[in-house]
């Protein structure tokens, strides 16, 4: 599927550049679903104008008939022969493989493919099993998979359609993207249109809303369908990704009104979706959302997670560890969690773990579905003082953890942990450059340069000022790397104003240092570097980790040593019983690596060795 849409990505854009044209894509999006969803409906010779509004032509139209014409043909061949639901999904792929890949990640927006929205809605469906007609919804439907599916599952053996229509009618969705709405309803009237073709469609309840926002103290889906309020069969939903840490707008209204009391800050947007769940839920409701799995071991999660605790029943979770369900969010991890509303304080959790790795494909979900799920009780699935919901270990694996507990001793007790140092401006980026018309080529070295750029500005006066610059690849067990390739203009806040050669050389980009926020508060002049950290702690001797890996790896240098933020540094403390020496090697040992994996921060196979997870790692009895 993804080669297609290449090849009709690539005949898009052939077409523009033999018009002199610059594709835009949001215009040529819409283009898809037009032309896509007229073709469709017009297979049973239906009239055209008898399309629910799907589009309006925003083409000029000396453009668009051409256009429509040049995409008919790939269209055809894209769609024909297929049954209705498989043509839907294909429809559905167009409308994100035609956004444009920034406006997907600033807004999260990332479909579900079709065979991993199958898979989600199947396993929903085995909890729900509803006897008759129920209310479900999904609150980010997109362009309507999920629904579709439930729809698809629940009556294509009916053949009376006024049962089918009840079902259609119990489908509630919304969405900020009235575009994705329409192909959403378009779905459920082609599927009418080709079982009873005579009769009236009928209407499924969509409504273009933000599904978190509120109003007078309730929430906005509450008010558009006050059913809801009463009774709710199914929640089902890939809710969007949205961190705040770069978002913060979209935060904003979370931090008053309606959602305040579950406010926590450096979370995701995505936390909100499962407290709409909770808002939801009835006692006969049971919710399924894919989400990323970081909120199974996040610190910002830690609130949620005691929500999931005190209030529901986990039913199954899915982590899908490196299978990439969504191809375009890159370093995304998968998490499908099913929960009700708690019912029995020693329920039993059903656990499966894929695996497999790569771009998802049918046979790893079906290897999936076949693996031996673990069971667990919901009282022991939330582990230690923040609730890491963390995979359980060998019973073997237990006892040494328990060792390691025993002496109730941590590395925060012991020792000084400190991150990498942040410039704001490592290297030019061409985005930056674009933006501030800067003369310097793209990927010059701003505060960190490499071996040309520090010869140039090397002289007598510059030397206490270039420090050798590494990356977290440059740590290896027991001994980091010592040949450098780089170097950093180290300006820290006790330095003063550098000399003139440095200088001269940040004065090419002071557009983007003025840019960074610490200079537009006035906290640091334009030319030191972002949070350069205390001098000390790059010279001295110490223990670097990088901030992600597969195994524990540590190193010990007493070399000056200088590294970004994805590096942890661990120093002596004052009056510490312990030395580097002693640590080093348990963290570089397999126990150690274990004990992260089991009860740590992770981010889909690798472990997060951040400040809290050291600071809170058991110090071995040694």
């Amino acid at each position: 599927m993804a080669v297609i849409y290449k090849q009709l990505g690539k005949q898009i854009q052939d077409w523009f550049s033999s018009q002199g044209l610059s594709p835009d894509w949001q215009m040529i999006r819409q283009a898809l679903l037009q032309t896509g969803a007229q073709w469709l409906w017009n297979q049973k010779n239906q009239p055209t104008q008898a399309l629910p509004d799907l589009l309006k032509h925003t083409f000029h139209p000396s453009d668009q008939n051409q256009l429509l014409t040049e995409l008919a043909p790939i269209l055809t061949s894209l769609f024909a022969g297929k049954p209705v639901w498989e043509q839907l999904q294909i429809l559905a792929g167009l409308a994100e493989q035609a956004a444009p890949t920034e406006v997907r990640k600033v807004a999260g927006l990332y479909y579900t493919p079709p065979i991993v929205s199958d898979f989600v809605v199947d396993k929903a469906l085995s909890y729900w099993q509803p006897a008759q007609p129920s209310p479900f919804l999904d609150p980010a439907c997109g362009s309507g998979l999920f629904l579709w599916g439930v729809i698809a599952r629940l009556c294509d053996q009916e053949s009376e359609p006024e049962h089918v229509a009840a079902w259609i009618q119990m489908a509630h969705g919304s969405d900020i993207d009235a575009l994705a709405l329409k192909v959403t309803d378009f779905g459920f009237k082609l599927y009418w249109q080709r079982r009873f073709p005579e009769i009236t469609p009928p209407q499924a309840k969509l409504t273009q809303l933000n599904a978190l926002s509120f109003e007078n103290g309730q929430l906005s889906l509450q008010t558009v369908f006050p059913e809801l309020q009463h009774t709710l069969g199914l929640l089902i939903s890939n809710p969007p990704y949205v961190g705040e840490r770069s978002n913060k707008e979209l935060f904003d209204p979370l931090k008053t009104g309606y959602w305040a009391e579950h406010y926590r800050g450096r979370g995701d947007l995505y936390y909100f979706f499962f407290h709409l769940a909770l808002a939801l839920a009835k006692p006969e409701t049971f919710c399924a959302l894919l989400t990323p799995n970081y909120f199974l071991t996040a610190t910002a999660a830690q609130y949620l997670r005691s929500r999931l605790q005190d209030k529901t029943q986990l039913l199954e979770l899915i982590d899908f560890g490196d299978l990439r369900l969504f191809p375009a969010a890159h370093g995304h991890h998968s998490q499908l969690s099913i929960f009700a509303l708690k019912r029995s304080e020693k329920a039993q959790v059903k656990v499966l773990y894929s695996s497999d790795s790569g771009i998802v494909r049918p046979r790893d979900l079906q290897a999936l579905q076949q693996t031996q799920a673990e069971m667990y009780d919901q009282t022991s699935l939330f582990q230690g003082p923040q609730l890491l919901l963390s995979r359980k270990s060998e019973a073997s694996l237990e006892a040494q953890f328990a060792q390691m507990q025993a002496s109730g001793q941590t590395i925060g007790d012991q020792f000084l942990v400190r991150q990498g140092l942040v410039s704001g401006a490592d290297r030019l980026s061409p985005r930056l450059r674009e933006r501030y018309q800067l003369k310097p080529a793209a990927g010059s070295g701003i505060f960190v340069v490499d071996e040309t750029e520090y010869r140039h500005l090397f002289n007598p006066k510059t030397a206490d000022w270039l420090k050798p610059w590494f990356k977290n690849s440059d740590i290896k067990a027991h001994q980091p790397n010592l040949n450098n390739r780089h170097w950093l203009i180290y300006t820290h806040r006790t330095a003063g104003e550098p000399p003139q050669a440095l200088l001269q050389h940040l004065e090419r980009f002071r557009p983007v240092l003025e840019a960074r926020r610490e200079v537009q508060l006035g906290r640091i002049p334009w030319y030191q570097l972002q949070w350069p950290r205390e001098p000390e702690m790059f010279k001295g001797p110490k223990i670097l980790l990088p901030q992600r890996a597969r195994v524990g790896v540590a190193a010990y240098t007493d070399q000056p040593w200088y590294a970004s933020a994805d590096v942890y540094y661990i120093l002596p403390k004052p009056g510490s019983t312990w030395t580097l020496q002693q640590l080093l090697p348990l963290l570089n040992s397999e126990l150690y690596t274990q004990w992260w994996t089991h009860r740590g921060k992770r981010k889909g196979g690798l472990i997060e060795l951040y400040y809290q997870p050291l600071m809170a790692t058991p110090l071995l009895s040694v």
